[in-house]
């Protein structure tokens, strides 16, 4: 009786179960003061920026899009790492966002210039005002504007603006388009031509609208020598090998010398797997992207 007794106060003691999909806040989590923002998305804030109480400023989508400053920090140094000669390289930042790519591309020694791209025009001026506070505001250039088209017309040295110069040609491009949103997550797998949309209507419509593939193509054709493509943790490897394909053939048509090399890595922070970077040419350190190398964990 006794040891039935004790059974009964341990049942008792066990926690319920969770259904799948119910959210728990952690104990360790705080409550965010901001309306609209998660209490996961605060709690996160200093790995987003890690000056985030100097005063860096984002609006509701930066809250969940703004690449986390280490893997932002781990891209730009492996970008900075093709430089080769004098002078420093000039790199396209075509989603600026709130500026988490951007700012640790221009602080990186062998990055002469960023020209950071946005549709959103008051999202710009809080990249702007977020280099600002890393003291790096004087070496991008920010234009307002649709990033498909701008990477196809490579007009670069109209782009003028703020503090960045007008560089004749472009080194190095990074993509890390919208995902549609933390909904993204609730797919089983997510396709790069279905999921990523240009929401502006598209030049040539008998050519119909962009997508994440054409984006991979308009990014190639500027003839940047590296391409890197941020994508969701749920990106199957085969939507990856058609970039391949995509990005050899329009790079070789723009030039024949031009590496073709692809590498996929899965980037991690605290041992969680948070997005997955494709590397396209110079910045790529292997010929297949069939098998991710391991990544450091930050």
């Amino acid at each position: 009786q006794q040891q039935q007794q004790q059974q009964r106060q341990r049942r008792q003691k066990r926690k319920p179960r969770r259904r799948r999909g119910d959210f728990v806040r952690p104990e360790h989590y705080e409550v965010s003061p901001i309306p609209g923002v998660a209490d996961k998305y605060w709690g996160q804030r200093w790995r987003i920026f890690s000056r985030y109480d100097s005063g860096c400023r984002m609006d509701h989508e930066g809250w969940f899009s703004t690449t986390p400053e280490r893997l932002a920090m781990h891209v730009a140094q492996r970008i900075a790492g093709t430089a080769t000669g004098a002078g420093g390289l000039c790199v396209v930042d075509a989603f600026c966002g709130c500026g988490g790519n951007t700012i640790q591309l221009a602080m990186q020694e062998n990055v002469a210039a960023v020209i950071a791209i946005d549709l959103n025009e008051s999202r710009l001026r809080m990249a702007e005002h977020n280099a600002g506070i890393y003291g790096v505001a004087g070496k991008i250039t920010f234009v307002v504007g649709d990033a498909w088209r701008i990477l196809r017309r490579g007009e670069w040295p109209a782009l003028k603006g703020g503090g960045g110069a007008a560089p004749e040609r472009v080194d190095a491009v990074v993509l890390a388009p919208p995902w549609g949103g933390p909904e993204y997550l609730g797919r089983a797998a997510y396709s790069i031509k279905r999921n990523i949309k240009n929401s502006e209507a598209p030049e040539d419509p008998a050519a119909g609208p962009d997508d994440g593939e054409t984006l991979l193509d308009a990014a190639a054709g500027t003839g940047a020598a590296s391409v890197v493509y941020l994508l969701p943790r749920n990106t199957p490897e085969t939507d990856v090998e058609e970039l391949r394909r995509r990005y050899a053939k329009a790079a070789l048509a723009r030039d024949f010398t031009i590496r073709t090399t692809v590498e996929y890595e899965d980037q991690r922070l605290n041992n969680k797997l948070k997005m997955r970077a494709a590397y396209f040419g110079a910045v790529a350190t292997t010929e297949t992207p069939a098998e991710a190398p391991p990544t450091p964990d930050y």
